[in-house]
């Protein structure tokens, strides 16, 4: 009989499957760090930087550009004038240029509607209907006409039933091509008390409001 002692062999009961390993405990910290989740983080987090790209590109500027930008304003404008003027966000251009011609208007007291006829030099350059764009002011536009011989005609009036706009703010906005060299100048027509040119209109004298105008000069290199 051999006396060599043998080592014990215990075997698990209940069937012969291999023995699982005791996991490390899931911090409540990174249960939500699956690839669903994941996925769901990185769209939001597109979907901000797309609605963050929209308003940057739709936020209104300060200067105005061939798409109808709003300029800033000049301030030394009197405020207590009826004025209408004229601003670009450029002062000197190259040939072939668009460029943007703010037409702003100063009314100290409510205004039912303005006109502005304004003159051109044709062979300087070069605008149609299309290229007129209503501002701020008035959201009725009767008339908005550019004449190929160098006029240009515009017309807003305030809503019925309102009192109309007072105030410093943008009335239009036209685009102009530029055809050559040289100084283009635009000019409004205004003569003091006539309604037949550029005028302010009062919502309740029905007087012309306007006392002074200024004009444009671009140089075209």
């Amino acid at each position: 009989m051999d006396n060599t002692a043998q080592p014990n062999i215990f075997v698990p009961t209940g069937g012969t499957s291999t023995p699982q390993l005791p996991q490390p405990p899931i911090s409540a910290g990174r249960k939500w760090i699956t690839p669903k989740n994941i996925f769901i983080v990185l769209g939001i987090i597109v979907v901000i930087e797309l609605i963050f790209g929209l308003r940057s590109v739709i936020k209104p500027s300060s200067t105005a550009s061939p798409d109808g930008g709003i300029l800033n304003l000049p301030a030394t404008r009197e405020s207590n004038k009826g004025a209408i003027f004229l601003t670009s966000d450029k002062k000197e251009v190259k040939v072939g240029d668009t460029i943007a011609v703010s037409v702003g208007v100063n009314s100290p007291k409510f205004t039912a509607g303005v006109d502005v006829v304004a003159k051109f030099d044709p062979a300087m350059l070069s605008a149609i209907d299309g290229d007129i764009h209503q501002g701020t002011i008035f959201s009725k536009f009767p008339l908005s006409k550019v004449d190929p011989s160098g006029f240009l005609s515009i017309s807003g009036i305030a809503t019925p039933g309102t009192s109309g706009f007072s105030g410093k703010d943008i009335f239009a906005i036209v685009n102009f091509k530029t055809l050559k060299k040289g100084v283009a100048k635009i000019t409004l027509d205004f003569t003091p008390g006539s309604t037949a040119d550029s005028n302010i209109v009062g919502t309740e004298s029905g007087k012309d409001l306007l006392e002074e105008v200024g004009n444009l000069e671009i140089v075209i290199k």
